[in-house]
């Protein structure tokens, strides 16, 4: 059996990227005591969470105050060659400036060489809080805030963000994303895992090359598109286009019916139910209108079939 080098690379990246999480999900070191605890007084503004190593867990409240636990993590180290290894490759920053609450775990030099170590935070906020959290070695999990904008960036693990409201942008390279109970636009794409979009009211761009899509009860624009799996969608209601696509599996739909719609669905083979349409129907190609046109529906797959439904 040939195997070329760039499988050998895509091999060795993921068992990296698996090893790194273990470790980022590990038990907590230091007895699971925080190794660094701070409280500032804050209301609403902006929040910048950052470390290479670890997981981050943002959860928003009422309260006034943003509380910060970071946490050192090991599978091999003391609780004492723990903080000797802070002391000496990282540097910490946990601080207030103006409105915006920063908490930053950077590793000092470039070096190759793993310490066995991985920083993680848990930071509790008020809700009216726009998040920006960033780590290369871990997950992300964003609940309880309502703000206008969330930046949510790994490529180490997935990203889980319920209870959220304004706009945010999900980016990963090494897992899947989930998004519960949101309002406001979502940008989601991941090149590693599924991606599950449920509860949301606005519109939506998602795309994977990793993993399927499944999307319910979403009230907006939709486009999402996989190469690595199947779309199953249920529309609660459709007032913008609704756009699928996939090289890797089915596209299965359910809409609510008696709507103007625009059809464009491709596929091995397509079914669906046609009242009074106007256009081309063929075993892999419907093309046309129903009830006079409208609302733009697009599915199409080259590697499974199209089911549309109508509610």
């Amino acid at each position: 059996m040939k195997f070329s080098l760039l499988n050998v690379a895509a091999t060795v990246a993921l068992i990296l990227t698996a090893f790194v999480q273990i470790y980022a999900e590990a038990p907590a070191g230091l007895d699971d005591d925080p190794v660094i605890t701070k409280t500032f007084d804050l209301s609403s503004g902006e929040l910048f969470v950052s470390t290479s190593g670890g997981s981050i867990q943002v959860k928003g409240s009422n309260s006034s105050q943003v509380k910060v636990e970071m946490y050192a993590k090991s599978m091999k180290h003391s609780d004492a060659k723990i903080r000797e290894i802070l002391d000496e490759d990282y540097k910490i920053r946990i601080e207030k400036n103006g409105a915006r609450i920063e908490a930053v775990a950077e590793r000092i030099g470039s070096g190759w060489s793993w310490n066995g170590i991985s920083i993680s935070f848990v930071v509790y906020t008020p809700s009216a809080f726009n998040c920006e959290l960033i780590t290369s070695g871990g997950s992300l999990n964003l609940s309880g805030v309502k703000a206008k904008n969330h930046e949510m960036k790994t490529s180490g693990g997935s990203i889980t963000a319920i209870d959220i409201a304004g706009e945010l942008l999900a980016r990963t390279s090494g897992g899947s994303i989930t998004v519960n109970d949101m309002q406001g636009r979502l940008d989601a794409n991941t090149s590693g895992g599924s991606i599950k979009l449920e509860d949301i009211t606005g519109d939506i761009d998602a795309n994977t090359s990793g993993g399927g899509i499944n999307i319910i009860d979403v009230k907006g624009e939709v486009n999402a598109s996989t190469s690595g799996g199947s779309i199953k969608a249920d529309i609660s209601r459709l007032e913008k286009q609704l756009v699928l696509k996939t090289s890797g599996g089915s596209v299965n739909v359910t809409i609510p019916s008696g709507m103007g719609l625009d059809l464009d669905l491709r596929g091995n083979r397509v079914n669906t139910s046609l009242n009074n349409f106007s256009g081309e129907s063929k075993s892999d190609r419907v093309k046309g209108t129903i009830n006079g046109g409208g609302v733009l529906v697009q599915l199409s797959t080259s590697g499974g079939g199209v089911n549309l439904n109508f509610r």
